[in-house]
């Protein structure tokens, strides 16, 4: 059997009359088992709320984007992103009408986190087959009594594997996080990633960071540490935006094995294609290059040092000026004018900054190197 798993997909309205999809793509995903995409939007209405949040909204239309999952003949959508609740719980909730009345199954997201952290399993054939969805803590997770994705947590989601793989024959993780544009996991992603290996799962499958990273097999569980996006109808000055793997994954035998499947959108009209020639050959080398870093720590260690002081000015200018005043009577003059920087958006800003795992772990690196430097 033949199962595709593929990653970020959003299409805008006013793309809603436009063919996105090349028949190259059309016909590899009709000659397969089943198909999974994460749908990384909620399919709203432009009237439904719009919550407090660092970065842009995210939305879709339920017409433009059925007729694109039928075309693809999607079986299952991974929901467990940080964008699924953009428009707040009506916005969830009328993404899953939209899945339930057009059969798409889904995973990744529930009324409350206990919920939300819940498998889906499949049959085909004689193979079972468990799929669990998670996604880094930023603005979409559920919480103990309102809705939303399933959060990363390491003892949750390690206790689902381990429950889920007692009673299936395979269990595939799927994981939205990573730092976004970055095309490396940070180490501690690989550790965290390792983990949930040595625990159960079959195959590990991460998106967010919008562009295509490498691949390891460890203690014979494939990772593909970033698959980029799939179709994502937001013009971006990255050029990487507009590539992305699909992991093909047969299972034969009771064996599992994997291959990357290299996409590409047209920069101009966001039409998705299967890579090609010399575009083909090209993605092939970065992908080994990169994973050829994932194998190597030091390699990988260095890439990540490179990174963060890459980040740092960014993100040391994200937390309030306020923080790095030393002079007492300026800072007292602020207190008596009553400027307290507590503005909803700087605390959003530092909320995302201290929760997220990503942001959380570069934030510690960028401040730690910058304390080293002082001294």
């Amino acid at each position: 059997m033949k199962i595709l798993i593929s990653g970020d997909f959003v299409i805008t309205d006013e793309y809603k009359s436009e063919d996105l999809m090349h028949t190259s793509i059309q016909n590899f995903f009709f000659n397969c088992d089943y198909r999974i995409l994460n749908l990384e939007a909620p399919i709203t209405s432009e009237n439904s709320k719009k919550i407090l949040k660092t970065g842009p909204h995210l939305r879709c239309s339920t017409g433009v984007v059925l007729n694109a999952l039928n075309k693809l003949k999607i079986n299952l959508l991974t929901l467990a992103n940080n964008h699924i609740l953009d428009y707040g719980k009506q916005g969830l909730a009328d993404t899953l009408s939209f899945c339930n009345n057009n059969s798409f199954n889904w995973v990744g997201v529930g009324d409350n986190r206990k919920l939300a952290n819940t498998a889906k399993r499949i049959k085909l054939g004689n193979t079972k087959i468990s799929i669990i969805n998670f996604a880094e803590n930023e603005w979409a997770n559920a919480t103990e009594s309102s809705p939303g994705s399933n959060p990363l947590d390491l003892i949750d989601n390690v206790n689902l594997i381990k429950k889920e793989k007692q009673e299936v024959d395979f269990v595939f993780v799927i994981v939205h996080g990573g730092n976004e544009y970055y095309r490396l996991p940070s180490p501690k992603m690989q550790k965290r990633l390792r983990f949930y290996a040595d625990h159960g799962s079959d195959l590990i499958i991460c998106h967010h960071t919008h562009c295509f990273s490498g691949f390891e097999t460890y203690n014979n569980v494939p990772i593909y540490y970033g698959i980029g996006n799939f179709l994502f109808t937001k013009p971006s000055r990255y050029k990487d935006w507009y590539n992305g793997i699909t992991v093909e994954v047969t299972i034969k035998d009771d064996v599992l094995a994997t291959k990357p499947i290299f996409t590409t959108q047209d920069q101009s009209n966001f039409c998705v294609s299967l890579a090609e020639n010399q575009k083909l050959e090209k993605f092939k080398k970065k992908f080994n290059e990169l994973s050829c870093i994932i194998a190597d720590n030091t390699k990988l260690n260095v890439k990540w040092n490179d990174y963060v002081a890459f980040k740092k000015n960014t993100f040391l200018k994200l937390w309030s000026p306020y923080t790095f005043i030393t002079n007492r009577y300026i800072k007292s003059l602020l207190l008596r004018i009553g400027i307290k920087f507590r503005a909803k958006f700087p605390l959003a800003v530092f909320l995302n900054n201290m929760r997220c795992e990503a942001h959380h772990e570069l934030s510690i690196a960028i401040l730690e190197d910058e304390l080293k430097n002082k001294k």
